[in-house]
């Protein structure tokens, strides 16, 4: 009965073969994709790789007036004058936060905190890591009665005592808990010699660009030879320009060498093969026949060197999320809608750099502060809880508007529409909003004393106007 199956061919299976291109072992990119290693980072990135790295990145940032403009650009949009802070412990009247917001000036001031702060904010954009060290400081608390202070501490300190290598908790220099918590710092002090620093007096700033990474990679990782490719070009394009500007020429001839005694050189010196000869200035070259004088061809900088030179700088620029004409400090090729819209994404990543300043530094450091004002005249007299809640805020310096106007015209907008407010508004400009509003109900009060308008907003004017032309009817 299965006598009618003889009579069937079996299909074939077909096999279907998928990929990425990208994955494909072709030899023709082997050389490309020869470094790709599937350890994690921690593994990749030894210590010597990351100093190499790292020093290598400082010495572009020293030599290089392009990598230094660049990170000093994104300095300065990070950092700035530094933050306004904001108190607003619950548990206190305005005034008493803001006598709090005082005395951390003062600090910030005293031990000069935001230079400190844009130098770490540097250190961890070029080595891609800073450490900083909370500490006692007798000196600084004769001026404030708080001795709280910040050293800043190169990267290269922290490592791994050699007495310690085998310790499987210590990684790079940091000693971690079983939850993966740093705990321990070792702090080389010369000589072998090592001192350890508990988490809680040590910051550790760093991005992390990769699971499980401990130790920060200098930002410009992916751009170092972008921007060493940038100073090789600009030198061998100067060298070539030099030479053929100093009027180098040879002279040459149709006359094969072993015909050149047959030639009648009576009256005209023959100079030997390879002789360099001399001329004049205002003079003039006489020539033993069939001799032909050629000069060097002028041919650097070519017409593409400016579009490379660019596009290497755009390359670079963009490890630090900078477009072109914030990296190169060059609009000229931009209108003013292209150049608002190219710096959104960079507007976005600083916004984040300084999210990352608050909680890795700021937040850790101000906290600090506030253990210490506690025990002062000062803070014994507020009575600050010990389980208060310290909430708080810090508020960044805008960047600059290129059209003032139009930024007023949108903040009053914002303000009208009611998403925004004036305490917003004035931390921006590093003011506090209820000294500003104390302030102008005294100056309104002096003009009216004196009889004179005081009108703070066109809304009042106009509203003004509308009840004198009302009286008037």
């Amino acid at each position: 009965m299965f006598n009618w199956f003889k009579g069937k061919k079996t299909p074939q299976k077909q096999t279907v073969r998928a990929s990425y291109n990208a994955a494909n072992r072709d030899t023709r990119t082997s050389e490309y994709w020869a470094g790709v290693s599937r350890m994690s980072l921690n593994k990749v990135v030894t210590p010597e790789v990351r100093e190499l790295l790292a020093d290598r990145a400082t010495f572009i940032a020293r030599n290089n007036s392009f990598a230094k403009g660049m990170l000093n650009t994104h300095v300065i949009d990070i950092v700035g004058n530094g933050p306004n802070l904001q108190s607003s412990i619950p548990s206190l009247s305005h005034d008493q936060n803001t006598e709090i917001e005082t005395a951390f000036k003062k600090q910030c001031k005293a031990i000069k905190f935001h230079k400190k702060l844009r130098l770490m904010s540097r250190i961890n954009c070029a080595r891609g890591e800073s450490f900083a060290q909370m500490f006692t400081n007798p000196r600084i608390g004769k001026l404030t009665k708080i001795s709280l202070d910040l050293s800043i501490i190169s990267t290269k300190r922290i490592a791994t005592p050699y007495s310690k290598v085998t310790d499987e908790a210590i990684s790079d220099g940091i000693k971690y808990d079983e939850s993966g918590n740093p705990v321990t710092y070792y702090v080389s002090t010369g000589n072998f010699d090592f001192k350890t620093v508990g988490y809680e007096q040590m910051i550790h700033l760093f991005d992390t660009t990769e699971e499980e990474q401990r130790r920060g990679i200098t930002h410009f990782d992916a751009s170092l030879d972008k921007m060493a490719k940038l100073d090789l070009y600009g030198d061998a394009t100067l060298t070539a320009a030099q030479r053929a500007a100093k009027m180098g020429m040879f002279l040459s001839t149709d006359i094969p060498l072993d015909m050149l005694s047959d030639v009648d050189t009576e009256d005209v010196e023959v100079g030997e093969t390879g002789e360099v000869v001399d001329l004049p200035e205002n003079g003039l070259l006489t020539l033993s026949p069939n001799t032909k004088v050629q000069s060097i061809r002028a041919d650097q900088p070519t017409t593409n060197t400016v579009e490379y030179s660019k596009s290497l700088k755009g390359d670079a620029g963009r490890g630090l999320n900078q477009p072109y004409n914030i990296a190169a400090a060059d609009s000229s090729g931009h209108n003013y809608a292209s150049g608002r819209m190219d710096t959104q994404g960079y507007t976005r990543s600083i916004e984040i750099e300084q999210a990352l300043l608050e909680s890795e530094v700021l937040t850790p450091f101000y906290l600090k502060f506030i253990e210490e004002y506690r025990k002062t005249p000062e803070g014994m007299r507020l009575r600050i809880p010990d389980d208060a809640v310290v909430t708080h805020e810090w508020f960044w310096q805008s960047r600059p508007h290129v059209d003032p106007g139009k930024e007023a015209k949108a903040q009053e907008q914002r303000l009208l529409n009611g998403t925004t407010t004036r305490r917003i508004e004035c931390a921006k400009d590093g003011r506090d909003w209820i000294e500003l509003a104390n302030q102008a109900a005294e100056e309104k009060k002096k003009y009216e004393e004196l009889g004179l308008d005081y009108l703070v907003s066109k809304n009042e004017k106009e509203s003004a106007d509308g009840q004198t032309k009302t009286q008037e009817k």
